[in-house]
């Protein structure tokens, strides 16, 4: 969980979840991420709710804007303020999957080097 500013917010500071694979951050510019919002809507599937809690760095009661995908620059991104547990973690893989319409195997990654 970080702060970051999205285009078209002003370049106010939002929450967000960083979904970018951790063995790819440091060789990218760009991450993706899931901004937060308080405007709670009725979307369950692909808008999950997330409850503050002592280790998610939240101030009010927040969804994952699975449907809002995007990609920043690291300069975008403020500072860290927490981090999902194992079930919201599984909450928005679930949503990934739903939104993207992918669906969840297990693939080997292929490398050419």
């Amino acid at each position: 969980m970080v702060t970051a500013a999205f285009q078209g917010d002003l370049g106010k500071p939002r929450p967000a979840i960083i979904i970018h694979a951790d063995e790819f951050i440091v060789d990218h510019v760009t991450l993706l991420l899931c901004p937060l919002t308080t405007f709670l809507a009725d979307s369950p599937a692909f808008r999950p709710t997330i409850k503050p809690s002592g280790t998610n760095g939240l101030n009010a009661v927040s969804q994952i804007m699975v449907d809002k995908i995007t990609h920043l620059r690291k300069s975008a991104i403020s500072q860290v303020i927490g981090h999902l547990d194992d079930d919201e973690m599984q909450i928005l893989e679930a949503a990934a999957i739903t939104i993207t319409g992918l669906r969840q195997t297990v693939m080997p990654i292929m490398r050419t080097r």
